[in-house]
């Protein structure tokens, strides 16, 4: 690795979904980071990151600082596909986990460009790079609510994943109205994104399992391990665990704890090299695990694709198809859903290039590190 570029980027979502909106969340816009990372060999990795600072803490700011200060510096030099001297060389810095990711998602990138192989296919290849999604839906009104619903299974979606977690009798009345609406067929589950204290958990949740949901995600705040750990054993429906679980040692703990029903795993926030670590203690507890989303862009969208199609632990459908709302995903090619399904890309490494006119379009900012081109 000789040097890379980062840049911040801001694509709004299409006006007919407006502003997005769950428990933790309000937003108008993706404000992400994207990185190319160059090596002497002429190839560039792909990598992007998504600030949540709700969740960890992490600025557009904060993630472009850490990526040019701390985390380039110490591993420029080293062979992209050396990732085990990459995070070794970053273990006195301390979170900063989607920058982390983003710089691990591009090795990963090089590797695949290197081995002349799509990403899904180096990792594992348990499928063809055919992968089925679920659609979330933020928090609305009960009628626009119950309107994407259908039109997300017009479209071909047969699991929708409802957001939760700011008014506990409106989330009953959404799950119950959505039921409704789409039949006993389609699949539900729900995502409190911390929202609820884990008496009000303990109180909603078994009046959601009356609809028949799958999942109840991250009912409480991530701190609350005790509040967690009782109502994972208080629930018949299985905990999905997100937000509390970003390193393997969180993992560990959960799975020891008997919290963890299944896993949301996601590369914009381990990285392939922590995400199969994870993957590793939850096939040896037999903990089911699906692919999340930050409602990435392109590139991010593409990381995630090819780790769901990857592994044959992933046995829910991702959480893909939100890049749609977005405006633009910057790529030359964008990734195609149809019917429900999206296929990962067959071009080797992530396979996907980014469009330099999409990209100045919605550029904020973008600076280097170390030589470019060289």
């Amino acid at each position: 690795m000789t040097g890379a570029t980062i840049t911040g980027v801001a694509v709004p979502y299409r006006p007919e979904l407006g502003t997005v909106i769950t428990a933790g969340l309000e937003l108008t816009e993706a404000r992400h980071v994207i990185l190319q990372l160059h090596t002497d060999q002429g190839l560039t990795g792909l990598g992007e990151a998504v600030p949540r600072p709700s969740v960890y803490g992490e600025t557009m700011e904060s993630i472009t600082a850490a990526m040019r200060d701390l985390l380039l510096p110490p591993v420029l030099g080293l062979d992209a596909l050396d990732v085990e001297k990459v995070w070794a060389r970053w273990s006195r810095v301390v979170a900063n986990t989607t920058a982390k990711a983003a710089i691990d998602m591009a090795l990963h990138d090089i590797a695949g460009q290197m081995a002349q192989m799509p990403l899904y296919k180096m990792l594992g290849g348990w499928s063809d790079g055919h992968v089925r999604l679920a659609m979330p839906l933020g928090i609305s009104d009960l009628a626009d609510v119950v309107r994407r619903a259908g039109a997300a299974l017009e479209q071909g979606f047969d699991t929708l994943k409802l957001k939760i977690g700011r008014d506990s009798g409106h989330d009953v009345a959404v799950v119950q109205a959505v039921r409704r609406a789409v039949g006993p067929q389609a699949k539900l589950y729900v995502d409190a994104n911390q929202g609820y204290t884990a008496r009000e958990a303990l109180r909603v949740i078994p009046r959601l399992e009356e609809f028949g949901i799958e999942l109840v995600e991250e009912p409480v705040p991530v701190e609350d391990v005790a509040g967690r750990t009782r109502i994972a054993h208080s629930v018949a429906v299985p905990l999905l665990l997100d937000e509390s679980i970003t390193t393997s040692a969180d993992v560990l703990r959960e799975i020891q704890l008997g919290n963890a029903g299944a896993l949301s795993i996601r590369s914009p926030r381990s990285g392939f090299t922590a995400t199969r670590k994870m993957l590793g203690l939850a096939e040896a507890a037999s903990v089911p695990c699906l692919v999340g989303s930050h409602r990435e862009l392109g590139v991010g969208t593409a990381a995630s694709a090819h780790l769901a199609a990857a592994y044959r632990c992933m046995r829910y459908p991702a959480e893909l198809g939100v890049h749609t709302t977005l405006e633009d995903g910057l790529l030359e090619e964008p990734i195609q859903i149809v019917g429900g399904w999206l296929t990962a890309p067959s071009g080797p490494g992530l396979g996907v290039r980014l469009d330099a006119a999409k990209v100045a379009r919605y550029r904020i900012w973008s600076t280097s590190v170390g030589e470019i081109g060289a």
